[in-house]
């Protein structure tokens, strides 16, 4: 499926430890006119060993895992998905960091994407309604079914979190505060990257 098909996406990375080269599993939830036109889950090989910490958080073990893709193996389809796309992350900075980390390990083309942060909108959009903007927060108060670091369903709450101002706010102004950074710290600087050319977008 091209990217074209989409209006944005939303990406979430587990990790098997520490290491930002680590992922274990990565979901995206393609969107366009305020509808779902796909949502993908991969486990990954992340050919790292497993953190206790990491598997209490997620879930998943090595023997999940084991007989999966490696990353370099599955991202032609990756690629293919968020290239030319907006991508959105709840925290956006970690997941492109383990997007960048990956494809620098393996040596893989960069995509031509640009950035968003859920965590940046949801501050935004919900500041009058929450004094909480994680995940699990924002989907009691959505009331959405949320399980919390499964990677499919934290992409799901971030596509809720931007389908929920599509239809209550100018979702262009939101995108736009979402993605810029002009008068933000260097860690707001840091989420946002034109990863093809790996400048940061803004």
């Amino acid at each position: 499926m091209s990217s074209n098909n989409c209006e944005y996406i939303t990406i979430d990375f587990e990790t098997a430890n520490s290491s930002l080269t680590s992922a274990c599993s990565v979901g995206l939830v393609g969107a366009k006119n305020g509808k779902i036109v796909f949502e993908k889950y991969y486990l990954i090989n992340p050919e790292e060993d497993f953190l206790s910490y990491n598997t209490l958080i997620h879930g998943i073990t090595y023997e999940d895992v084991k007989n999966e893709k490696t990353f370099p193996e599955l991202w032609p389809e990756i690629k293919e998905l968020i290239d030319g796309n907006i991508l959105f992350a709840h925290s956006a900075s970690f997941d492109m960091n383990v997007l960048k980390s990956l494809l620098e390990k393996y040596k893989l083309p960069f995509p031509n994407i640009r950035v968003g942060c859920t965590l940046k909108l949801s501050r935004i959009a919900f500041k009058d309604s929450l004094t909480s903007f994680k995940l699990s927060a924002i989907s009691n108060y959505l009331e959405v079914s949320h399980n919390h670091h499964n990677a499919i369903s934290d992409a799901s709450i971030c596509y809720y979190i931007i389908d929920q101002h599509q239809r209550e706010c100018n979702i262009n102004l939101l995108i736009y505060a979402a993605l810029k950074t002009r008068g933000g710290s260097r860690y707001a600087d840091k989420q946002m990257y034109l990863l093809s050319s790996g400048k940061e977008y803004f």
